[in-house]
């Protein structure tokens, strides 16, 4: 499988208006597989980096982690109506939070990740 990097085996051709590369269809598809898996690995890096985040969030502030329905990882904060309370609600707001739902009837707050 050749490396993009190398160019072994493009036929370069100079003209002095413009450049001309001729490819080969077989590693045209080559390079476009490679550029697709490369894009795969780096989404599903970049979600499992930020789940990673939230979950050192959750643990420096005791939070309790659940999914919902979807399977969304969400958080439980106990209420304990102090100044701890709205700056948990203001981080997880700055870590781009998709939801904070006060649910005041069991004294606590749900924090939607948007994290799967």
């Amino acid at each position: 499988m050749m490396p993009l990097t190398t160019m072994q085996n493009w036929v370069i051709s100079f003209n002095a208006k413009e450049l001309k590369v001729k490819l080969l269809k077989r590693q045209l598809r080559r390079i476009i597989r490679e550029a697709i898996a490369q894009a795969t690995e780096e989404t599903s890096q970049g979600e499992s980096d930020a789940l990673r985040v939230w979950l050192n969030f959750a643990n420096r502030n005791g939070l309790e982690r659940a999914e919902d329905n979807e399977g969304q990882i969400i958080f439980y904060h106990e209420l304990h109506h102090s100044p701890v309370d709205r700056a948990i609600k203001n981080t997880a707001r700055d870590m781009g939070a998709r939801d904070i739902v006060a649910d005041y009837a069991n004294d606590r707050i749900i924090i939607h990740t948007g994290e799967y």
